[in-house]
């Protein structure tokens, strides 16, 4: 959704009287979550969920090495250090929709579709993990993931923490207890 945001407000249009829209796209070499809208009418939105690169360079460490380059200033370099703050700034707020992310890790996403919820697990597995011919242990032990829920309601998008779901409020752009 960093595209032209003139064109937010009709691709969100399109589906509102459709209920409730899930977007599954990758790609960026990174993981999201979040609900898009549109700024004029909050209630129109989706649930996005963008996977990671199961064995690509991850988007930091791509970023990474752009600025690795010695002709690139320093003040550029730190801010791509940066960019996970950046993106989720509560401040200026230039995604206040985007509800999760992480940049660094490879992986994948498990989805699971039924009748009173659409489950999602991001799971995610570091580059170094990726890298390596043989690992120390099973892969199992070494994964790590994140579980979201899109109830078939409509009451919003939520993530598991703590063993409890939890919803994202775009004013606040926080995790609230349900």
């Amino acid at each position: 959704w960093d595209g032209p945001p003139n064109e937010r407000p009709p691709v969100l249009a399109e589906p509102a009287d459709a209920g409730i829209v899930v977007n599954l796209s990758g790609d960026l070499h990174c993981f999201f979550a979040g609900t898009p809208f549109d700024p004029e009418v909050p209630a129109r939105r989706l649930v996005e969920f963008t996977t990671g690169s199961s064995s690509s360079t991850t988007c930091l460490r791509g970023v990474g090495r752009l600025v690795a380059d010695p002709g690139v200033p320093e003040s550029v370099a730190m801010a791509a250090s940066a960019v996970g703050a950046l993106l989720a700034d509560r401040v200026a707020r230039p995604n206040p929709h985007l509800a999760f992310h992480e940049l660094e890790q490879n992986g994948f996403s498990l989805m699971e579709a039924g009748p009173d919820a659409l489950t999602a697990e991001l799971v995610f597995v570091s580059p170094e993990d990726v890298a390596r011919a043989v690992l120390p242990e099973p892969l199992e032990t070494r994964l790590r993931s994140e579980r979201f829920g899109v109830p078939a309601d409509g009451s919003g998008h939520e993530r598991e923490i703590g063993g409890s779901f939890w919803r994202w409020d775009t004013d606040s752009m926080s995790w609230v207890a349900l």
